[in-house]
């Protein structure tokens, strides 16, 4: 016979375990509906399955920290992007999706000059990294096809600061670097458009046609 805080805790885990089963079983499913678009109705269900993904955000697993010393000079070599919101600073460099890996990695820093206790440097580094968790969103559905990013948030003030505050100045960053990262996009589109028809002409005026069509 089961004891009763173990039929309680299987009562209680019940659903969970079958929920991860149900994903598991229709990871199909969520692959078309990420592939028909996530607004998409051509796929029954495929609320859940949005939900899936939309809790996939919450994350900053290790291929998503920028360590390689190679990617962290190039970060900091003429072609970065910098911006500061107290207490934070943002720099990044924008290049080409190699197809594989993150499209975002992320650096953080807190140097022992601002923060002379390791205390305060760990807890500061606590703090970027899940203002950056639960808001890395507002960058990532922002973010153009074919395009990758690397990001050093850099950490300016010189005492240990609240939590809300970091969340605060890490959004603003995020948000303003999903607007510049777009605005740069388009430019280079509109760029390549403007070159293309300067190569091709302009287009053929069909006026005459229409009028010798009413004539007939």
């Amino acid at each position: 016979m089961n004891e009763p805080h173990l039929r309680h805790s299987h009562s209680v885990l019940s659903p969970y375990i079958a929920a991860i089963l149900s994903f598991n079983t229709n990871f199909a499913l969520l692959n078309q509906a990420e592939n028909a678009g996530k607004d998409s109705p051509a796929v029954p269900n495929a609320a859940p399955y949005r939900l899936y993904r939309f809790s996939m955000m919450y994350t900053f697993k290790k291929p998503e920290h920028l360590c390689l010393r190679t990617e962290i000079e190039q970060l900091f070599t003429a072609g970065s992007s910098s911006m500061s919101i107290f207490p934070l600073r943002a720099t990044f460099r924008k290049f080409d999706y190699p197809g594989h890996g993150p499209k975002v990695k992320v650096l953080l820093s807190v140097s022992k000059r601002r923060l002379h206790h390791a205390v305060d440097r760990v807890r500061a580094k606590r703090q970027i990294r899940e203002a950056y968790r639960l808001q890395k969103y507002t960058l990532w559905d922002e973010m153009p096809e074919g395009m990758a990013l690397h990001i050093a948030f850099i950490w300016l003030a010189d005492r240990p600061m609240k939590s809300a505050s970091v969340h605060r100045s890490m959004g603003k960053l995020l948000a303003h670097m999903a607007n510049k990262v777009n605005i740069r996009t388009e430019a280079r589109n509109t760029d390549a458009t403007s070159e293309t028809t300067a190569q091709t002409g302009p287009t053929p005026d069909r006026q005459p046609v229409a009028e010798y069509d009413s004539a007939r």
